[in-house]
């Protein structure tokens, strides 16, 4: 059965590993993986999380270390970001948190990590005293069936400009979401 903890230095290299096939599959994050490591550890990480799957160790088992299958981050508001900044203009004044770096490994998906993800972060936001925010790219209609279906609720869209994996400058247009309970 797999766990949720908190993401130490050392799970960075296989984060990005997993990263790398998470962007095989789904092309996330659209700006590529060839700065993984960097994605994953942005100066504005408040806190982030794994999923992982324990060690397998026994008489029938080979000594394995712990495979990590999922990564969630909750971070410090940046305006650049098209849901804090559609939040902001929305005159909601309230101390906000995002969370961002969301992405399960494609063959562990349905089992709820992501929602266990989720749940994390909802919980540290809550312990924080702020509300957590996302966005996502239309073209993730999966990320937002999950989203929507763990009580998130949409208050607005917006657009999201970056520089893909090629150097093109891109505009997409961004989904945003409050965690539940954070728009009262």
């Amino acid at each position: 059965m797999s766990s949720i903890r908190t993401r130490q230095p050392t799970d960075l290299p296989s984060c990005a590993s997993l990263l790398a096939r998470v962007y095989e599959k789904d092309r996330y994050p659209v700006q590529g993986v060839s700065r993984a490591i960097e994605f994953l550890s942005s100066p504005s990480t408040l806190a982030a999380w794994v999923a992982v799957q324990p060690s397998a160790v026994g008489d029938d088992a080979t000594t394995q270390e712990p495979r990590i299958l999922g990564h969630v981050a909750l971070t410090s508001p940046s305006t650049s970001d098209p849901a804090v900044a559609l939040w902001y203009s929305q005159n909601r004044p309230e101390p906000i948190a995002v969370l961002e770096r969301l992405f399960v490994d494609p063959e562990a998906r349905g089992q709820g990590l992501a929602e266990k993800l989720m749940r994390a972060v909802s919980e540290e936001a809550a312990k924080r005293g702020v509300k957590a925010v996302l966005f996502t790219l239309i073209k993730d209609a999966g990320a937002m069936k999950l989203y929507e279906r763990v009580g998130w609720r949409e208050f607005g869209r917006s657009m999201y400009a970056y520089e893909d994996h090629e150097g093109r400058e891109t505009e997409m247009e961004a989904v945003c979401y409050v965690a539940p309970g954070g728009d009262e």
